[in-house]
């Protein structure tokens, strides 16, 4: 005997808060994204795949059962209403409602709107998500699968590496490797790129810090995943180290894609595709996906906010020690009174801080890190890609934009002062008012 299909859940509780049966996930988004030539993204997020998803697991699943009512339980119903409570008909004086709005029309598929596209650019992204989940459940559970405390080891930058380092370093090479659109990935914790090898490489170079804020790692601290993304240039030969390390050496204005994954309170993912604004994406864990929870990020002109390590101040030139003193007068410019400070003393924290709350994010260059101390290829880079997408502004020095310096070599570091625009015109007009300023170069 054929079974009718369950009846559809309700909208939402009579005077409870809404359930949100759309949610829009990074896969659903990515799907219904429109590609074109090399970064040529246009913005088609649409909440109607997530619908779809939602439909077809009611029709599936069905609704909830009851739970069985235990033996002598009663059945009695909830005493009724007072009339004081009862709501009000409407009556031949009160107002019409104005017609709802209608609904935009769906986004057209993407092998309609980008004949062209070819997926390979989702097919990535989805497998730095599948890392990142992996890299999550890890932080979670840290401390009770004794993964905490150091390594043993030093990476190739003369740090001590934390065990989670190693993991991380570890799942983001195989799944990336594996997945059928990697040339060549550059590590934080690897001295030399890893080659992909010819019968499984791709058309991308991925660069990445696996686990930023790694010192952090053991007092619960949030940390992150950084990673930036550059499409191999024609003609480039695959399984050539040094052809695909020189292809990844280029300006950060070059990438296609940038992003981050904060593992904190919540796990979120900021992901920034080519000329559009960012979106922050956050791990639903009931359902194992990111979900699309803010929409073309744009950072404030001006924040309250600036973030620097202050432990380094005796090291700093004299225009970086004069922008952080106006930061704390009551006289700045824009009259808007002194700034606060808040350091994480990780790099993904601070500027998801910035990113969201508006202000200014400093590491500078000092007189024992006089070339900078963040990475430009798989730091800087990506974080300079975000903020700019979002409105704001990334530069190393006066007048030189983080995103147009060709790096030297794949651990080249570099100074960064990003954030809100006006707060990082402040910073730049301090910096060359400076003559002894540590220069950077253009």
């Amino acid at each position: 005997m054929a079974t009718a299909a369950p009846a559809a859940p309700p909208a939402a509780a009579a005077g409870g808060e809404e359930m949100r049966t759309n949610p829009e996930t990074l896969t659903s988004w990515l799907l219904n994204s429109q590609v074109g030539g090399r970064t040529g993204w246009a913005w088609r997020g649409t909440p109607q795949c997530g619908a779809r998803a939602a439909a077809a697991a009611w029709t599936a699943c069905g609704p909830r059962r009851r739970r069985p009512t235990p033996a002598g339980a009663s059945l009695a119903l909830p005493a009724a209403r007072s009339s004081a409570h009862t709501p009000r008909l409407p009556s031949a004086h009160t107002p019409p409602r104005p017609p709802a709005t209608p609904a935009p029309p769906p986004s057209p598929p993407q092998h309609i709107s980008a004949p062209g596209a070819r997926g390979s650019l989702t097919i990535l992204l989805n497998s730095v998500c599948v890392a990142c989940k992996f890299v999550q459940s890890a932080v979670r559970k840290a401390g009770l699968a004794g993964v905490l405390g150091l390594a043993g080891e030093t990476n190739v930058q003369g740090e001590a590496q934390k065990k989670l380092d190693v993991l991380a370093n570890e799942v983001f090479v195989n799944v990336l490797s594996r997945c059928g659109q990697c040339a060549l990935l550059v590590s934080e914790e690897d001295e030399e790129p890893t080659v992909v090898p010819l019968e499984t490489a791709g058309d991308y170079i991925v660069t990445f810090d696996p686990l930023d804020g790694s010192s952090n790692i053991d007092c619960g601290v949030s940390i992150g995943t950084i990673y930036g993304i550059y499409k191999v240039p024609p003609g480039t030969a695959k399984g050539d180290a040094a052809a695909l390390t020189a292809a990844a050496l280029r300006p950060g204005s070059a990438m296609v894609a940038a992003g981050y994954c904060l593992y904190g309170s919540s796990c979120a993912m900021v992901l920034a595709i080519g000329p559009t604004p960012p979106s922050v994406f956050t791990l639903d864990p009931s359902l194992g996906e990111f979900v699309l929870t803010a929409d073309r990020v744009a950072i404030p002109r001006r924040g309250a906010i600036y973030s620097a390590n202050e432990g380094n101040a005796s090291l700093w030139d004299a225009g970086t020690t004069a922008y952080i003193a106006a930061c704390k007068s009551r006289d700045r410019a824009g009259g808007a009174g002194p700034m606060s400070a808040r350091y994480v003393g990780s790099m993904v924290a601070d500027v998801h801080r910035t990113l969201l709350y508006g202000g200014i994010f400093v590491y500078p260059a000092d007189t024992k890190s006089r070339a900078g101390k963040l990475r430009l290829l798989y730091e800087g880079n990506p974080m300079a890609f975000i903020v700019e997408g979002a409105g704001g502004r990334a530069l190393a020095g006066p007048g030189v934009r983080v995103l147009d310096l060709k790096p030297g070599a794949i651990h080249e570091r570099v100074p960064v002062f990003l954030g809100s625009a006006d707060d990082v015109a402040e910073a730049e007009a301090a910096l060359a008012a400076d003559a002894g300023h540590l220069q950077v170069r253009a």
